[in-house]
């Protein structure tokens, strides 16, 4: 498949999560009906890749909780593609060269990602658009004035699914893939659990007991969709509050359901770029302390990991806000990584009765936390306990 021909039976592309370096959600029309399209982009989205591997083999799991995916598409990178989605950075005839003070731009058009210098007469090398300069004989590069090699650009696609896709950072990221999904407008657990008016807090309007069962609902279906991937063999990996979506649904006083996204996506710590690591963000705090210690190409995905990160969710629901706020994110990092820090339950919260379950979560070692079968049947017990108590005060 060609990356043009990635999009091309979807229309009316919106983007939904316009701030991703290497991945974006889009909001689309695919045969009559709204779904949600990620577009990622990696060495692990080439035809037959890793990554659509291991979304496919995800899919697969079938739970009213696990967000449904409709199609899984990956396509190679090649330099036509590249050029036309990535154009070169292009000089003007009246361009100077060499001012007295050079400006940010010159120094950007002196750095590794401006034009690069050939000889005259030598070919561009890549056969790709091209700003080279050519050097004259007997002159210092620094004498030279600015003359630019026009190599014609093949005509460059215009429309949605090509703005659509031109919005990753490609570069040479070997492959870019699209995952059709569901979508869910009730948005996803991060937004509503940082909102002020939270449900998973008691207000004027919403008491105690509707917030707490608020929470107990929405952790039970989270764990449930997390047991169904484990009994599968697969882990999550990459669990956080923003990919906990929530779909409308009008069978309880919350108005939605969960449905887990980014099933075997272990992209927390992942390259940012084919070149590097990412830089600390704040999401590394949901990482169990062994992978944010791991190496090698597993990353130390596992289902204990992922006990651990659903712990930090369930914080961050019944809180508000990530742990260790007050404290600078990479110190915060080490600390978590090499034991000498455990995120602490706010006990003058309104969910007491989740710390217990929480501390075990988030135990250090991974041996001393609690399954995923522990966690719901935890969980299923605790809200059967609050319906008894409801129902004795009748």
């Amino acid at each position: 498949m060609h990356p043009f021909e990635l999009l091309a039976d979807l229309s009316d592309l919106d983007s939904l999560q316009p701030f991703a370096a290497l991945q974006r959600v889009w909001l689309a029309t695919y045969k009559g009906s709204r779904v949600a399209v990620k577009l990622a982009c990696g060495p692990g989205w080439v035809p037959g890749g890793a990554a659509a591997a291991a979304i496919a083999a995800a899919s697969r799991v079938r739970h009213p909780h696990i967000l449904s995916v409709y199609d899984i598409r990956a396509a190679a990178l090649n330099e036509q593609a590249e050029a036309l989605l990535v154009p070169f950075p292009v000089t003007r005839p009246r361009w100077k060269a060499n001012p007295a003070a050079p400006t940010p731009l010159h120094r950007l058009m002196d750095s590794p990602w401006g034009p690069q210098p050939v000889r005259a007469g030598e070919p561009a090398g890549t056969g790709l658009p091209s700003t080279a300069t050519a050097l004259q004989p007997g002159l210092r590069p620094d004498q030279q004035s600015l003359a630019v090699q026009a190599l014609p650009l093949p005509p460059r696609p215009n429309g949605p699914a090509s703005r659509a896709l031109a919005a990753l950072r490609l570069g040479s990221a070997g492959g870019v893939g699209a995952v059709v999904m569901e979508y869910c407008e009730m948005g996803d657990l991060h937004t509503l659990a940082t909102a002020p008016a939270s449900p998973f807090r008691a207000n004027r309007s919403w008491p105690l007991r509707v917030a707490q069962r608020a929470l107990l609902r929405t952790a039970r279906e989270l764990a449930g969709a997390l047991l169904a991937l484990h009994s599968a063999g697969i882990s999550h990996g990459a669990l956080k509050p923003s990919n906990v979506l929530l779909a409308r649904s009008g069978v309880n006083k919350r108005g939605w359901e969960v449905r887990l996204a980014d099933a075997g996506c272990s992209d927390t710590l992942s390259a940012a770029a084919p070149s590097g690591p990412a830089p600390p963000s704040p999401a590394m705090l949901l990482v169990a302390p062994e992978v944010l210690m791991a190496g090698g190409d597993s990353g130390g995905a596992s289902a204990a990991a992922d006990v651990f990160s659903f712990g930090i969710v369930l914080y961050v629901a019944a809180a508000g806000e990530m742990p260790y706020r007050k404290h600078h994110l990479v110190e915060a990092l080490l600390a978590v990584a090499c034991g000498d820090a455990h995120p602490e339950w706010p006990e003058d919260h309104q969910h007491p009765h989740l710390g217990p379950l929480f501390r075990r979560c988030v135990a250090h070692r991974p041996g001393d936390r609690p399954h995923m079968q522990q966690v719901a049947t935890e969980l299923e017990a605790m809200e059967a306990a609050l319906k008894a108590a409801k129902a004795a005060r009748r």
